[in-house]
């Protein structure tokens, strides 16, 4: 089977092509946010304080996320 008939036979699942998710923001937006320096927030999400997605090796943060983890 070629990679073209592949493509075409295979379609996102609904749920994932329905579902909008907050976008991912770096840690500057964070720190921002919050009034602290970048690499406290980058200390935080390394020890689990702040939640975070790792996506290869960068790191990615969910702003609602974070502000409800901190609340």
């Amino acid at each position: 089977m070629s990679l073209k008939t592949l493509a075409k036979k295979t379609t996102p699942a609904p749920a994932l092509a329905q579902t909008e998710a907050a976008p991912l923001v770096r840690a500057e937006v964070i720190a921002k946010a919050l009034d602290v320096h970048r690499r406290t927030v980058c200390l935080w999400a390394q020890n689990g304080t702040i939640p975070c997605r790792r996506i290869g090796g960068i790191v990615r943060f969910s702003l609602e996320a974070v502000l409800g983890a901190v609340q």
